[in-house]
């Protein structure tokens, strides 16, 4: 690490931080050792470790995802070449994402889907933990998703929610003023960082 820069990866508990690797341990124990073996100072302050549990996703067609009402598939485009799609209407046509068997926390959900200039410009996309509603947001599909990418695809955050249970539900309706596209959905849960 150069530490005559800055630390510019991310920001968190007040500091900046910089990325030193993603790494596996089998045991119960992680050590970070600083030594002196460097062409100047060395600044020993302070080393963050986050544990990485692997996101879920669920693509229009995968085992989870179902939908009521008339939905179109389109292939050559969206995540893994398919999406589905329904035209504005009532909100009688539903595409719902269940994600089961998650442990009680914190989980960032996020969405993709191939944009176009007739597609509904408020989307409206409802997090359920287990029955209850934990929020809807309402998504511009005429815009390119630009959260950040990940297994082949651009996703844009839907949010952060806290689920007390063990099942994640995603709907999208057509209660919309375009084209509604249900693609891919992608949950990943979230932690809480240690600090030394």
């Amino acid at each position: 690490i150069n530490q005559q820069q800055a630390p510019d990866d991310f920001s968190d508990a007040g500091s900046m931080w910089e990325d030193l690797g993603s790494f596996i341990i089998t045991g119960s124990t992680l050590s970070v050792e600083l030594s002196d073996n460097a062409n100047g100072y060395v600044i020993a302050d302070a080393i963050r470790i986050e544990p990485i549990t692997p996101p879920s996703l669920i693509d229009n067609g995968d085992p989870g995802y179902s939908h009521t009402g008339s939905w179109s598939t389109n292939t050559g485009v969206g995540h893994d070449g398919d999406l589905a799609y329904a035209a504005a209407g009532s909100g009688s046509e539903v595409a719902t994402w269940s994600f089961t068997g998650l442990a009680p926390g914190y989980y960032k959900v996020s969405a993709t889907w191939y944009p176009h200039s007739n597609r509904a410009s408020n989307a409206p996309y409802t997090i359920l933990g287990g029955s209850t509603p934990l929020g809807t947001v309402l998504i511009d599909q005429r815009q390119a998703p630009d959260d950040f990418s990940d297994a082949g695809s651009n996703w844009e955050d839907l949010g952060s929610f806290t689920l007390t249970g063990s099942t994640l539900t995603v709907e999208l309706s057509n209660s919309a003023n375009g084209y509604v596209i249900a693609d891919a959905i992608r949950v990943e849960p979230g932690t809480t960082p240690l600090v030394e």
